[in-house]
C-alpha cells in the first residue's frame, strides 16, 4: 500500500480530516498582498501575480472569484490565465461603497455556492472588498446579526469598508444596482 493512501486512512480512521490546500504536500499558499485564511479552503488577498495563481492552483485552487472591476487592472488577462490553468473563473466587480448592492450579494452567493467544498481564492485590491461581501452575504442570505456579520466580514479581510456596512445592515437599506 502506498504511503499517502495509508496516511489518508489513518487520518480518516481517526476521524481527521484532510487540509483542503496543499496537494503538492507543503500546503504553503503563495504570499499574495493581505493574505488571510479564515479556514482551511478560502484564501482572501489582493492581486495575485501570474505565477502565484500557478501556485495556487498546484496547492489545490479550483475557484478564483475577482471583485475588481474591469478598469482597476489590466496589466494581463487574468481570466485567461486562470481559465487555462483549468480553475473556474467567477468575476463579480465592486467598485468600493457604491458597489455593495444586493445584486453584487446574490453574485457573490452563486459563486460561493459554484466553489463548493472545493478551495478557492476572493480577491480585489487588498481583500477588503472581499470581506464586505462576506459581511453582507451573513447578514442578508444566511441572517446573521449585525455584530456576527461584522465579525465575519473582519475575518475575511474588511477594513475600510466596515463603517458603510454596518450603516447599510444596521439601517437595513442595502442597495440595489443602478
Amino acid at each position: 500500500m502506498r504511503p499517502i493512501l495509508m496516511i489518508m486512512l489513518l487520518a480518516a480512521s481517526l476521524g481527521l480530516a484532510p487540509l483542503a490546500f496543499g496537494n503538492n504536500g507543503d500546503g504553503n499558499m503563495p504570499d499574495i498582498p493581505h493574505k488571510t485564511q479564515p479556514d482551511e479552503k478560502t484564501l482572501i488577498g489582493g492581486q495575485p501575480s501570474k505565477e502565484q495563481f500557478r501556485e495556487m492552483q498546484a496547492q489545490g485552487v479550483q475557484t478564483v472569484v475577482n471583485f475588481r472591476g474591469s478598469d482597476e487592472f489590466d496589466d494581463w488577462s487574468e481570466a485567461d490565465v486562470v481559465t487555462d490553468l483549468g480553475m473556474l473563473y467567477i468575476h463579480i466587480p465592486v467598485a468600493g461603497a457604491d458597489g455593495l448592492t444586493r445584486q453584487a450579494v446574490s453574485a457573490f452567493d452563486r459563486a460561493v455556492s459554484a466553489a463548493g467544498d472545493e478551495p478557492v481564492l476572493y480577491h480585489c485590491a487588498s481583500g477588503n472588498r472581499v470581506g464586505a461581501m462576506f459581511a453582507l452575504r451573513a447578514a442578508l442570505i444566511e441572517d446573521h446579526s449585525v455584530e456576527e456579520a461584522m465579525e465575519i466580514g473582519r475575518k475575511h479581510g474588511m477594513t475600510s469598508l466596515a463603517e458603510p456596512v454596518q450603516e447599510m445592515l444596521e439601517s437595513g437599506q442595502v442597495p440595489d444596482a443602478e
